[in-house]
């Protein structure tokens, strides 16, 4: 079960930019409405914060 969720979150969120000295703590796939999202909890700079990443072939 694990290695399914996995695989799908690499392919639904595979080009996600990052900056260098940006520091992912923690990311999980969510679903929102049936809508495929990444929420990250991210650091940078001594900012603590939390992002939805969204596909935007979702939005089309």
């Amino acid at each position: 079960m694990l290695s399914t969720t996995l695989g799908r979150l690499m392919n639904n969120f595979i080009n996600i930019p990052k900056e260098k000295d940006t520091y992912i703590i923690d990311q999980k796939e969510i679903t929102i409405k049936g809508i495929p999202a990444l929420k990250q909890h991210w650091r940078w700079d001594g900012i603590i914060v939390d992002s939805l990443i969204f596909n935007s072939s979702e939005f089309v």
